[in-house]
């Protein structure tokens, strides 16, 4: 599932996709985890991984 679905190009005759649903989430989560991890010292890596799991758990939610 895209976030921003385009349609077809026809400079390149393809469909363009966009952002996947899930990137879009994940990119929200981690701009708002990163303000807090700044104070706490978490990594980068922490904070992708967290807002992967976040953005995953959204979709599932999404789903019901």
């Amino acid at each position: 599932m895209y976030a921003f679905p385009n349609q077809h190009n026809p400079q390149t005759g393809r469909q363009e996709t966009g952002m996947t649903l899930r990137d879009y989430f994940a990119a929200h989560i981690a701009g708002h985890l990163s303000v807090k991890a700044i104070y706490d010292g978490e990594s980068d890596k922490t904070i992708a991984q967290t807002a992967y799991a976040l953005a995953d758990a959204l979709l599932e939610e999404r789903q019901k």
